[in-house]
């Protein structure tokens, strides 16, 4: 797990992110540091590995935003 922790004027945003692993078995250690940052006033975002194959689901959002540009 690695928590980036970044302040953007008043705004202070705490990025979590979770490797596949860590999304089952620290998931109550988790919920119980949200809810920690949010009573610091972090606006928390958890970034979720997948279980999908990342190069392939990468080039087709590539592919479909030069499409619409």
């Amino acid at each position: 797990m690695k928590i980036d922790y970044r302040q953007f004027g008043r705004r202070k945003i705490a990025a979590i992110w979770l490797t596949n692993e860590e999304q089952k078995t620290k998931a109550a250690y988790v919920k119980a540091l949200t809810e920690k940052l949010s009573q610091e006033g972090y606006i928390t975002v958890i970034y979720r590995s997948g279980s999908k194959d990342l190069e392939t689901y990468t080039k087709g959002l590539l592919k479909q935003n030069l499409s619409t540009t």
